[in-house]
């Protein structure tokens, strides 16, 4: 499996619940609009505790179009998970269809918005261009993100999570680590800053 054309949907299930939720509160006809609570967890470049990530500004544009108040909040995976499961909060955002919480017949998934590239970072002249190639080879992966399950559950591969991506490309520049599995934008802007 070449990692370069490794693609999982992203599957952004965010305007399908917006929708749920706009017919369940009656948009239309409402006096009082209640305020819709959204859940979030930080991802580099697209979720930011400053607001200023990707998903933060699709969020109050889809909330502006609707004219709806929402509130976000930011917070650690397990957190916002276990918020949604108990009904703290209405939704959160984003969201691997693998990793929906219960049976997949329970949700009507919009078209994904996004898809995710996983992409393998090696140093200059390497010869390691598969996950084959990883076989007794320490590969770096970031705590939290998702890689997929085909990546998650290979036996054969030697995952070691760190911090950040630019702690991976750290240990990578370092010959610490043999590969980073990272993707866009942020390994890419690690990869840069890290010049």
């Amino acid at each position: 499996m070449n990692v370069q054309s490794v693609v999982f949907k992203f599957t952004v299930i965010l305007t399908v619940i917006l929708t749920l939720l706009c017919i369940s509160f009656h948009c239309q006809s409402a006096k009082h609009t209640p305020t819709v609570n959204i859940g979030s967890y930080l991802t580099p470049r697209l979720v930011q505790e400053n607001g200023k990530g990707l998903f933060n500004h699709l969020n109050r544009q889809i909330f502006a179009v609707l004219k709806r108040p929402m509130n976000l909040t930011v917070k650690p995976i397990q957190r916002t998970n276990k918020e949604f499961k108990e009904g703290e909060i209405h939704a959160y955002f984003p969201e691997l269809w693998e990793k929906l919480p219960g049976p997949k017949s329970d949700y009507i998934v919009s078209d994904p918005i996004f898809y995710k590239k996983v992409i393998l970072f090696t140093r200059k002249h390497s010869r390691l261009t598969t996950l084959a190639d990883f076989e007794n080879k320490i590969l770096g992966l970031v705590t939290g993100y998702s890689y997929g399950k085909s990546i998650a559950n290979a036996s054969n591969l030697n995952l070691s999570y760190h911090d950040s991506d630019e702690t991976n490309i750290r240990l990578l520049a370092n010959n610490r680590i043999d590969g980073v599995l990272g993707g866009f934008p942020s390994t890419v802007i690690a990869v840069s800053s890290f010049r």
